[in-house]
């Protein structure tokens, strides 16, 4: 396998959770699969400086929640003439707003706390695959989400929704993960990769492929 065909695979393995973000995020499938090219191509500018699995995926984490919540900022001044501020409902009966409010906070986590949250709740991974991912119990894990709960429940009332904070753990559980399409690894992508691969950026990602 050469170094195109190697990050075309990583690639392929992440593109799943880079869009799933984007899409909780942005409730829209091509919105979702733009924004998910966008931050593929980041990945691949910072290709060669990823260190381990562990690296890569809170890396991914971060820049899909990065990237969506700014185009879902900019959709929203763009339609900020056909509806109201958070008249929109988001998945699990809350005010957009609200919803938008908790991915903002869980983006604002630190690393090992985002990646139990995105990996729990937006990805659905049970705590016993968590578990035995990070070797430790699920009875650790399970305390170590309750405090990333508590933590975005904090966040909400720093930004003046406290009332809303009984809603936080019902909301993150009523999230689906959502499958990328093919068309994420556009041509544009894969023409990047293979700029990539001939200079290549895969050294330090090696021992993530």
């Amino acid at each position: 396998m050469n170094a195109q065909e190697q990050i075309l695979g990583l690639l392929g393995t992440y593109r799943h959770r880079i869009y799933n973000v984007c899409y909780q995020v942005l409730r829209h499938e091509q919105d979702a699969e733009d924004t998910a090219q966008e931050v593929l191509l980041d990945l691949l500018d910072v290709m060669g400086r990823i260190r381990d699995e562990e690296h890569l995926r809170r890396w991914a984490h971060r820049a899909a929640f990065h990237r969506a919540l700014n185009a879902k900022r900019g959709r929203k001044r763009r339609a900020e003439h056909e509806r109201a501020r958070g008249s929109a409902v988001e998945a699990g009966g809350l005010p957009e707003e609200t919803a938008d409010a908790i991915h903002g906070a869980v983006s604002r986590l630190d690393d090992s706390l985002r990646e139990l949250v995105v990996e729990h709740y937006y990805e659905k991974a049970t705590l016993e695959d968590l578990a035995e991912r990070k070797g430790c119990s699920s009875v650790a894990i399970w305390k170590r989400l309750q405090k990333a709960t508590e933590r975005l429940k904090q966040e909400l009332g720093r930004v003046g929704l406290g009332g809303m904070v009984a809603h936080v753990e019902p909301y993150l559980k009523s999230l689906t993960p959502a499958r990328s399409p093919a068309s994420v690894l556009a041509k544009h992508v894969i023409a990047k990769v293979a700029a990539v691969a001939a200079a290549g950026g895969l050294v330090a990602t090696k021992s993530v492929l």
